[in-house]
């Protein structure tokens, strides 16, 4: 062969020498940013779960105090209706005591 053909045998195996490496060192960028832009999102994606996490405790929270609140109120008003249920039998009660003793 000649050395000129040897020569330019020589720069095409340098130029696919260097494409190689060059293809390496970007599809190892590519993997490194792949795994940085897959760890963002799943820490935004972390994040974004703990503000709904949160939100949704809020509000179920704010139910069950509501529904506190109006068993509250609801056993208020039972309350009070067997109060004056019984402060009206207590008259009663106490009507009829008297009669019996003054009629005898």
């Amino acid at each position: 062969m000649s050395s000129n053909v040897m020569g330019t045998l020589a720069e095409v195996e340098d130029r696919l020498r260097k494409q190689r490496a060059d293809a390496l060192s970007a599809a190892k960028q590519a993997a490194v940013s792949a795994r940085e832009e897959g760890e963002q999102t799943v820490a935004e994606a972390l994040r974004r779960a703990e503000r709904e996490s949160a939100e949704m405790m809020r509000a179920s929270e704010e139910r069950a105090r509501k529904a506190a609140d109006s068993l509250a109120n609801k056993s208020a008003a039972e309350r009070e209706r067997l109060r004056a249920a019984a402060k009206k039998r207590e008259e009663e009660a106490v009507s009829f005591v008297l009669k019996r003793i003054v009629n005898g």
